[in-house]
């Protein structure tokens, strides 16, 4: 408080960013007092949106300072900054992209008619429905990490999990490549901060190269990539490990391994019921038993690597993987899983 006034919440001064050699910002101060609303106006990459995104802890400033409540933030996250109130909703121009003006601010005055026309009632008893759901949902994954822990060998329940609470607090980001296991993935991360988990999409075999620019975009985020073993073998394995050294961009491999192709087989026994395969038995192409030990694919590159086939040795190793990962060593985990 000064002279009466309320002391800003949000202080900016002299952040600057640049990509490359383009300067998105310079120089910038800005002050947001409690009750404010401001609107910022500017052309196509005028910074509007890297200032937004240095606030709710997407982007590093290069200089300058960011103060929240009159404490200097230094290295903020977009974890720490949703703790402290601050939050963006990324833009999705698409959404409305084949509205006219007009179109838009009508469509603006329906929501805000429909707004005040809400059924409280059925609001409320929608969103009690909605809770009885998560909290049911919630209940089920405890019971399941607990299976989990008690069964033999490592489930990969258990690698999913082991993994959240390692990467808790550390603004982490996964990129998933595993497609047996994908959704069980997905459950037990329970990722909820914005650009946090990242599914593969659009074809096997580009895991490591989409985790690779991940880790180029966010260079002082640990980045993960959940791999199953199929999809492994797919990967440009060796050249991703290659450019992974040769121009710093550590990361953290796991490997689901069940030594199986599995989605083939399932595919196999979907397609052709009947098939030759079903009446021998023999699926070909998909047990990988065969193959050597995958994290040996990183040892002539100096890396950090490891094969887990206990459940007492997965956290250790994930902890000694995850420090070689932040002394700027990419890691490698082998875990060889139950299913």
């Amino acid at each position: 408080m000064t002279d009466g006034n309320p002391a800003a919440v949000l202080r900016v001064r002299g952040v600057t960013k640049s990509f490359g050699g383009a300067a998105a910002l310079k120089d910038v101060d800005l002050d947001l007092y409690p009750g404010e609303i401001h609107a910022l106006m500017g052309m196509n990459g005028a910074g509007k949106s890297t200032l937004v995104q240095i606030l709710s802890g997407v982007h590093q400033p290069d200089g300058g300072t960011v103060e929240i409540d009159g404490h200097a933030e230094s290295g903020l996250t977009v974890r720490r900054a949703r703790r402290l109130g601050v939050a963006s909703v990324p833009q999705r121009r698409e959404l409305a992209m084949g509205l006219t003006v007009a179109e838009n601010a009508h469509t603006l005055r329906q929501l805000a008619k429909r707004a005040r026309d809400l059924d409280e009632a059925a609001l409320t008893a929608r969103r009690a429905a909605q809770e009885r759901r998560h909290a049911a949902e919630l209940a089920a994954i405890t019971a399941a990490e607990a299976k989990a822990r008690e069964a033999r060998g490592v489930d990969p329940v258990l690698v999913a999990a082991t993994l959240r609470g390692l990467l808790d607090g550390e603004d982490g980001i996964v990129v998933d490549e595993t497609i047996t296991h994908s959704r069980l993935v997905k459950r037990h991360l329970l990722t909820d901060a914005p650009d946090s988990y990242f599914y593969v999409q659009g074809g096997l075999g580009q895991g490591i190269a989409v985790a690779l620019g991940v880790k180029l975009a966010a260079p002082r985020r640990p980045v993960v990539l959940t791999v199953g073993d199929g999809a492994f073998a797919y990967n440009p394995v060796i050249q991703s490990y290659d450019a992974a050294k040769a121009y710093g961009l550590p990361l953290l491999v796991v490997v689901f391994n069940n030594r199986v192709y599995k989605s083939m087989n399932l595919n196999h026994r979907r397609f052709y019921p009947d098939g030759a395969a079903a009446e021998t038995g023999e699926w070909l192409g998909t047990d990988l038993h065969r193959l050597p030990r995958l994290a040996r694919f990183a040892e002539p590159f100096g890396m950090h690597t490891e094969t887990v086939d206990t459940a007492d040795a997965l956290a250790p190793a994930l902890e000694r993987a995850l420090k070689a990962v932040a002394e700027g060593t990419t890691a490698v985990v082998d875990v060889l899983v139950t299913r």
